[in-house]
């Protein structure tokens, strides 16, 4: 947007004009256009201060009727956008000089205006995009995401995700298990069964199973008992309420699921058993998201 422009002839002994324009950027920047302005052709900055810049008309070199205009610049803050009132004048009267006194001001006024156009104008900083992690079906906060990220190295990405901290397995919402992480975690609410959204019948922890984590225990453990049972973080596993049968972990090495050579935890297709991170049995950091 160009300033606007308003002007104002003045009669008095000497002869003088004031103009008044408004620049769309801050006051600081505003004076810096100004006195490239005002030390551009014709023109030399004699004085500047904290709100006000002072200059004049080079002297013209050859004969000529008219006296050297001066002019003061003040500068005014309105929001981010600043007012600049010039006013100029010479030692002489009469319409010669009065014309002579207009047209330079108004050719200055030009000069300004082109300057602060040319201006950069400061890009605000955008504000800081807001966090929104759920765990279980609560929203994590800032404090317990800094928490992580400081403890775990590790920045946790937006989104949904559903954490049993019996064994440290995590997924999204409404998915498979993804991987494990360290398990005890004092993070969202209590673990839902329909954390997955599965109609297995298979339950681990109070979670039914998503077909994709039957499918991939199947893999190790041939068929698939429905029913409720539990998991630890070392990978043990029984009925729920009662004593533990085997482990998870062992199965999967022993069928080829393969181990990270760190915790012996193996690694399947869907991250029933994924572990990447950890440093001991129950792991020492999270896993890394490496899900489907």
């Amino acid at each position: 947007n160009r300033p606007s422009l308003a002007s104002k002839s003045e009669g008095a002994l000497l002869s003088s004009h004031r103009e008044e324009l408004v620049l769309q950027i801050p006051l600081e920047v505003s004076m810096t256009a100004c006195e490239r302005a005002m030390n551009g052709p014709g023109w030399h900055v004699t004085a500047k201060y904290s709100t006000t810049l002072h200059c004049a008309e080079l002297r013209q070199t050859a004969f000529g009727f008219t006296f050297p205009v001066q002019v003061i610049a003040n500068f005014h803050d309105e929001n981010g956008s600043t007012r600049v009132i010039l006013n100029g004048s010479n030692f002489g009267f009469g319409p010669i000089q009065s014309r002579h006194v207009k047209s330079q001001l108004q050719g200055l006024t030009r000069l300004i205006t082109d300057e602060s156009l040319r201006s950069p104008t400061p890009v605000a900083a955008a504000p800081e995009k807001s966090r929104s992690v759920w765990i279980n079906g609560v929203q994590i906060d800032a404090r317990q995401l800094d928490q992580i990220a400081q403890t775990y190295k590790y920045q946790m990405p937006d989104g949904r995700y559903w954490y049993d901290r019996l064994c440290g397995a995590w997924g999204m919402e409404g998915g498979p298990q993804c991987g494990i992480v360290v398990a005890g975690l004092a993070l969202g609410g209590p673990l839902r069964s329909d954390a997955s959204r599965g109609n297995t019948g298979v339950f681990v922890n109070g979670r039914q199973l998503h077909a994709f984590d039957v499918a991939e225990l199947g893999r190790y453990f041939g068929t698939v008992v429905p029913g409720r049972w539990q998991a630890d973080a070392m990978g043990n596993f029984g009925p729920e309420g009662g004593p533990m049968l085997g482990n998870v972990f062992v199965s999967a090495r022993n069928h080829g699921g393969g181990s990270n050579g760190t915790s012996g935890q193996g690694s399947g297709r869907y991250g029933w058993v994924t572990s990447a991170g950890f440093t001991g049995p129950t792991g020492s950091g999270l896993s890394a998201f490496s899900g489907q």
